[in-house]
């Protein structure tokens, strides 16, 4: 394997973090890997407006933070894959755990690989 990719068992989660390209503010939305698909679970954002949702869908809860946050959770998106672009201003981190992985160095192309435990 590549030495980008990186390897989640069955019902691992992760996050990714980066900085929206209108709002020049930080989004970060949170994954879980559920058999063979991705969900995604929650996003946090500052503002409302060009790519952010303004209201909640059924089910899903919208909450104003005390840091001035947004945080739209119980989201439940199910995704066949997760597809990047990674721009160079944008300050993209994918968060593992206690691990934060930078991927604006360059041309980066990264597979996330989903393996059943055994």
């Amino acid at each position: 394997m590549p030495n980008n990719t990186y390897v989640f068992g069955i019902e691992h989660s992760f996050a990714l973090s980066y900085i929206h390209s209108v709002h020049q503010s930080l989004v970060k939305e949170w994954f879980e890997i559920r058999g063979r698909y991705f969900y995604l679970t929650a996003l946090e954002f500052y503002n409302f407006g060009a790519g952010m949702p303004t209201e909640a869908e059924i089910g899903q809860i919208l909450t104003v933070l005390d840091n001035g946050r947004i945080r739209l959770s119980n989201i439940n998106r199910r995704m066949n894959a997760l597809n990047l672009l990674v721009g160079t201003d944008t300050d993209h981190t994918l968060h593992i755990n206690s691990f934060r992985i930078g991927l604006n160095q360059g041309p980066v192309r990264l597979f996330i690989h989903l393996e059943e435990e055994f």
